[in-house]
């Protein structure tokens, strides 16, 4: 299972304002091919803390191995920066995420 992105890079009001909105299932498939939902109780899997240093690091990898020219030096500012992972609930149902 993966997740769904969505980059968004301007504010309400229009000021840059660089950010991911991601769908991530909360369980997966078994080797059956069954839905088996995670055994979080309602909570979330990771702390969010962790989960933002997590994230940084695997995307800036993703970039790296990228055909894209990016200087070194956007690396480095990329990692000084404190990347914020912002979990809610899960939707109710796909409706819901239409909506949002």
């Amino acid at each position: 299972m993966g997740m769904i992105a969505v980059l968004h890079t301007w504010g309400q009001n229009m000021s840059l304002h660089l950010h991911l909105h991601c769908m991530v299932p909360g369980g997966g498939l078994s080797k059956s091919g069954q839905w088996k939902t995670a055994k979080n109780k309602g909570k979330y899997l990771f702390n969010v803390k962790s989960m933002s240093q997590v994230f940084r690091a695997k995307y800036i990898a993703e970039l790296r191995k990228s055909d894209l020219k990016i200087p070194q030096k956007i690396y480095n500012d990329l990692f000084r920066k404190k990347w914020v992972v912002y979990a809610k609930e899960p939707f109710r149902s796909p409706k819901y995420v239409i909506e949002y």
